[in-house]
């Protein structure tokens, strides 16, 4: 059963797979059509990584990935306090 936090969750990131061909270009329009702002872009060979929120705001015991759709997952976690 997955453990569950007494405080509600946020996303820090948002990720999107490389595997298809995506380019920065279009994972940027994706991202801003699913509502999600483009501030830091983390890219690796497999994925672009955009930063919603500063890990340093986040218990980091309390980190998740999440899949939103096929090709696209969120990093969840709960926010420190006063955060």
């Amino acid at each position: 059963m997955p453990k569950r936090f007494k405080r509600s969750t946020r996303i820090q990131s948002i990720i999107f797979s490389r595997k298809k061909g995506l380019s920065r270009g279009e994972a940027k329009s994706e991202l801003r059509e699913a509502g999600f702002r483009y501030m830091k872009i983390d890219i690796t060979p497999k994925s672009y990584r955009f930063r919603q929120e500063s890990p340093m705001h986040f218990n980091p015991k309390t980190f998740r990935t999440i899949s939103i759709k096929p090709g696209m997952k969120a990093i969840i976690g709960v926010p420190k306090y006063g955060f």
